[in-house]
């Protein structure tokens, strides 16, 4: 249980950081953040869910990875946007 809060408390403080791989402009640099924070809770969510429920345990891991899936073509389609727009505009 110890490595899911760890884990959970270090998604914290990326998303409250001020520094971020991903600037912190509208919407772009908001998605990185809460992908973070949703994974790291469906996490801590996993660890506490093993003991309760194996239906939910499993549920889980099912969102987290289509959680996951989501944001990796998010941020693909968002590079295409950035590299199309850059080519745009240099012409």
């Amino acid at each position: 249980m110890f490595i899911p809060v760890f884990l959970f408390i270090l998604a914290l403080l990326y998303v409250i950081s001020p520094i971020d791989p991903i600037p912190d402009v509208p919407v772009i640099g908001q998605i990185d953040d809460a992908l973070v924070a949703a994974i790291a809770t469906l996490n801590l969510l996993q660890s506490w869910l093993e003991e309760t429920s194996i239906f939910l345990f499993g549920l889980r891991g099912l969102v987290k990875w289509l959680l996951i899936f989501i944001g990796i073509i998010a941020f693909s389609v968002m590079g295409m946007a950035v590299l199309t727009l850059v080519k745009v505009v240099t012409g």
